[in-house]
């Protein structure tokens, strides 16, 4: 690590890494360290050492347990995508693009907190909790991989209370970009307009 103080960017992808050395904390220039495919079970403590880390991608590990990585205040590309993860307590409000794909997670207040996030990757069926915490999203143009709502009760239900009428305006300027798909499209223009209008 010594003769690597100024490296600038880091793939250390594939390697079957358990853990990562705390000499790493002395990458001070680092800004895109790729950790995929290794055998990390938890978030490496060196990791939040990293203070001007910008991308950081840790997809098909096996993280499990809490994520807060509010200490990387510079953080704006985040990969967690394909890990057993538990809970998301933190993520830097610095973040723009944040992929879960593959992860099914109870909580999803944790996106409310990211005023910046424009794209999000996701797998997952819509859940009330998701949909709310994506109607927060100001700054959101992507949103990929968010699974049918399934019986149109359901999502009739998901749309009656819970949500404001500026969260149903959320919703549809969603509908419109087709960011949510495969849903009755005059069901869920019928549902939302009804309310708004």
């Amino acid at each position: 690590i010594e003769g690597c103080r100024a490296l600038r960017q880091l793939d250390l992808s594939g390697n079957q890494l358990l853990v990562l050395p705390a000499e790493m904390k002395h990458l001070r220039w680092l800004v895109s360290l790729s950790l995929g495919q290794n055998r990390l079970t938890r978030m490496p403590p060196v990791v939040a050492q990293l203070s001007i880390l910008d991308q950081l991608f840790l997809a098909e590990n096996n993280l499990k347990g809490n994520i807060d990585l509010s200490a990387n205040s510079q953080l704006r590309r985040l990969d967690l995508s394909k890990n057993p993860l538990v809970r998301i307590i933190a993520l830097p409000a610095s973040l723009r693009h944040l992929s879960l794909k593959g992860i099914v997670l109870k909580d999803w207040a944790f996106l409310r907190k990211l005023p910046q996030l424009e794209s999000l990757e996701l797998s997952t069926a819509a859940s009330e909790d998701l949909l709310q915490a994506v109607c927060h999203l100001s700054s959101l143009f992507v949103l990929r991989g968010l699974l049918p709502f399934g019986k149109k009760e359901k999502l009739l239900r998901l749309l009656k209370e819970p949500f404001s009428p500026e969260e149903k305006r959320a919703l549809l300027d969603f509908w419109v970009l087709g960011a949510i798909k495969n849903m009755d499209r005059l069901l869920l223009q019928k549902a939302l307009r009804s309310e708004i209008s």
